[in-house]
């Protein structure tokens, strides 16, 4: 006797997401996501359930802190003496995007070990920011934190890829943008300052303060 229960999660929204997709999960995930058709070759049944849990909802769209700092690890590394000049833009463009176009996947996701973490704080900078200022801040944020939090970073928590990757990514209307998505399931936003450009001269930082007041 088969149960209605067990096709609850193909065709509730509000269900857990299965185990294992079928077929017409994963085309119209594909359909949303058109990155995803670029790389599905890559994907194993592990990696196609780990992208459909992830993507479906922004609110799972965090890093760990410790992924964060392997991303700082590899950006000290890569970037040598000049670490310290380089900004977040620099890191997105020569570590976040070469390692999205390699993985298919978004950057966090991938060095979460590929488990969706829930977004705990929404963290709002810009890119003009030297990367190792980001970083102190942070650190200054949570210095009294035995365990930090999941946070939501759209340099990293997005799919770098394209210009129409990041058009799709945010979505047709505000409203509906991952940003804000992501901003109403945090428990907290954190505004990290920067010495090379006021945060509220860009217009996404202005709307996330406007909905973090909202919510």
């Amino acid at each position: 006797v088969v149960q209605t229960a067990d096709f609850d999660a193909f065709f509730n929204a509000e269900s857990q997401p299965p185990s294992i997709l079928v077929d017409s999960q994963w085309r119209q995930l594909k359909s949303t996501w058109p990155f995803l058709a670029r790389h599905e070759h890559q994907f194993g049944s592990a990696e196609r359930t780990a992208l459909y849990c992830y993507l479906r909802d922004p609110a799972h769209w965090g890093i760990s802190w410790s992924a964060l700092e392997s991303i700082e690890t590899d950006a000290k590394q890569h970037f040598g003496s000049t670490y310290r000049d380089k900004s977040m833009w620099h890191v997105v463009q020569e570590i976040v995007k070469p390692s999205c176009a390699q993985s298919g996947a978004p950057m966090a996701l991938v060095r979460n070990g590929w488990h969706v973490l829930p977004v705990q704080d929404f963290v709002t900078h810009c890119w003009r920011e030297p990367f190792h200022e980001f970083m102190d801040s942070l650190r200054h944020a949570y210095d009294v934190n035995v365990v930090k939090p999941n946070l939501f970073i759209c340099a990293f928590s997005l799919f770098q890829g394209d210009v129409s990757d990041i058009e799709q990514a945010l979505g047709q209307s505000i409203p509906q943008a991952p940003f804000v998505k992501a901003l109403r399931s945090a428990e907290r936003y954190v505004v990290v300052r920067n010495r090379m450009e006021d945060l509220y001269t860009r217009a996404w930082c202005l709307v996330e303060y406007i909905y973090a007041k909202k919510f």
